[in-house]
C-alpha cells in the first residue's frame, strides 16, 4: 500500500512540474501584444528602445513601424512617445486609426529628448481589442542607421503567473527529494 502511494505522489509531482512549466511558458511566450483600453498615459502597454546611450552623432531620424490586428474602423490607438524608459519624460502622442494594418509614425527628427538613443512608447485604444504583432524602430544618423525590436514591460499578471510556476515546480522538486 505504501508503495502505491509513493507512486501516486511523484504521478502527482510530475503532473503539477509538466502544469508549471506550461504555465511557465504561456507567460513568457505571448506572440502579440494586447493594447488595454484607457484614458492615459498611466494605461498605456509600454516597450522600452535602447539603441546605447550616448552615441558619439545624435539619432537624427526615429521613425517607429507598428503591426496591429483586431483594429477596427472609428477604433484608435494612441501612441505616446517619451524620452526617456519605462513611460518616462513624456514627449509625444499620435493616432493611430483603425482598421489594422501596418502603421508607421513619422519621422521624428532632432528632438533632444530622442537623440540620445533611448525611449519608450506607449500604446492604448480607445475601446474595442486589438494587439501588437510587431513594432521596431529605425534610427538613423551620419555613422547609419540601426534597427532594434522594443521590449515590452511585462504586465503584473504575467510576472505572477510566472512567479506561481517557477513556485510549483521548486515545491515539487523538493518534495521529489
Amino acid at each position: 500500500m505504501q508503495t502505491r502511494q509513493v507512486f501516486k505522489a511523484s504521478t502527482f509531482a510530475a503532473s503539477l512540474r509538466a502544469a508549471g512549466l506550461a504555465l511557465l511558458l504561456a507567460a513568457t511566450q505571448a506572440s502579440a501584444t494586447p493594447v488595454p483600453v484607457g484614458n492615459g498615459p498611466s494605461s498605456n502597454v509600454l516597450f522600452n528602445f535602447n539603441f546605447g546611450s550616448n552615441p558619439v552623432d545624435p539619432y537624427r531620424s526615429i521613425q517607429f513601424f507598428v503591426f496591429l490586428t483586431g483594429l477596427d474602423a472609428g477604433e484608435v490607438v494612441r501612441a505616446d512617445v517619451f524620452g526617456g524608459l519605462d513611460g518616462l519624460d513624456y514627449f509625444a502622442s499620435a493616432d493611430l486609426v483603425g482598421p489594422s494594418g501596418a502603421f508607421t509614425i513619422p519621422s521624428l527628427a532632432r528632438f533632444p529628448p530622442l537623440n540620445d538613443g533611448v525611449l519608450s512608447i506607449g500604446f492604448r485604444l480607445n475601446q474595442g481589442a486589438a494587439e501588437i504583432t510587431d513594432l521596431f524602430i529605425r534610427a538613423s544618423n551620419t555613422s547609419g542607421t540601426q534597427q532594434i525590436s522594443g521590449t515590452a514591460l511585462p504586465e503584473p499578471g504575467s510576472l505572477a503567473l510566472a512567479a506561481l510556476a517557477l513556485a510549483g515546480l521548486a515545491a515539487s522538486s523538493r518534495r521529489r527529494s
